[in-house]
Formats: structure tokens, sequence, C-alpha cells
């Protein structure tokens, strides 16, 4: 994958979370993730962070997600 596709993807989780103005405690009980991968999640941190764990924390924050490949 390429950086700035994940970097999009991390900006739009970063959004889906301020969205759902959850604390990142709900997000963590609701999908399964770290705390500290929401934490960096949240913090723009791509480094560690599989696209899976992004949709997890998207689906958590109420966001529907479709994927697409060209």
């Amino acid at each position: 994958m390429l950086i700035e596709q994940k970097a999009e993807i991390s900006s739009l989780t970063v959004k889906a979370i301020e969205n759902s103005k959850m604390s990142i405690n709900e997000i963590v009980e609701r999908s399964g993730v770290a705390r500290s991968k929401v934490s960096a999640i949240r913090n723009g941190a791509l480094s560690g962070i599989s696209l899976d764990l992004f949709f997890r924390v998207m689906l958590a924050s109420g966001v529907r997600v479709k994927v697409r490949a060209a």
C-alpha cells in the first residue's frame, strides 16, 4: 500500500473518531482495538497500524465503510 493511501485512510479515521463524539474508551470497547492503537490512530500515526485496525475503529465510530478496488 502506498503511504499516501494509508495517510488518507488515517485522516478519514481521525475524522470518524472526532465526528462520533465518543471517548477513546468507548471506541476501544466497541472496536476491540487496544487503547494504545486507537490513541496512535487519533494522533495520526501510520507505523504499526494495519488497514484492519483503521476499518475496525471507523466502524466502531459509526461510519459505514465501503471499499472499492480500481
